[in-house]
């Protein structure tokens, strides 16, 4: 019985010393590790789309624009050169965030496209803002 209370006092007085030791350590240690992992993480360098295949992407919007998007095309709605139309707004120069917003609200939850015709039809309105 003797033999477990000096066991028992013994680790606790290991635990006692040692938790402020690593309390008092602690900031320094994450502090070094935050850095640690900022400098392991390389930051990826953007890479650069080629002129042709944004040209064939510019190509493949402004069909999908002109003629495919849900059967129509979207210049039905937002007219031939994405200015406004009779039933949509103006949605030249429009990103492909909001693209795919819209595209999740009424009345145009029919019209289905993958992620490369939204980037496709994205760029189209893109040069398409910067038409007079």
């Amino acid at each position: 019985m003797q033999k477990k209370i000096f066991i028992g006092f013994l680790l606790t007085l290991i635990i006692v010393i040692f938790i402020p030791v690593y309390w008092a350590t602690e900031p320094g240690r994450q502090k070094a590790a935050s850095e640690n992992f900022k400098a392991a993480t390389p930051t990826p360098a953007p890479t650069p789309t080629p002129k042709a295949d944004t040209a064939a992407l510019k190509a493949k919007g402004e069909e999908i624009f002109q003629k495919t998007a849900g059967g129509v095309g979207c210049q039905y709605c937002h007219g031939k050169d994405a200015n406004g139309g009779n039933l949509g707004p103006d949605i030249r120069g429009k990103t492909g965030e909001e693209i795919i917003g819209a595209l999740g609200r009424d009345p145009m939850t029919f019209i289905y496209l993958t992620d490369e015709e939204i980037e496709a039809v994205a760029i189209y309105l893109k040069y398409l803002q910067s038409q007079p």
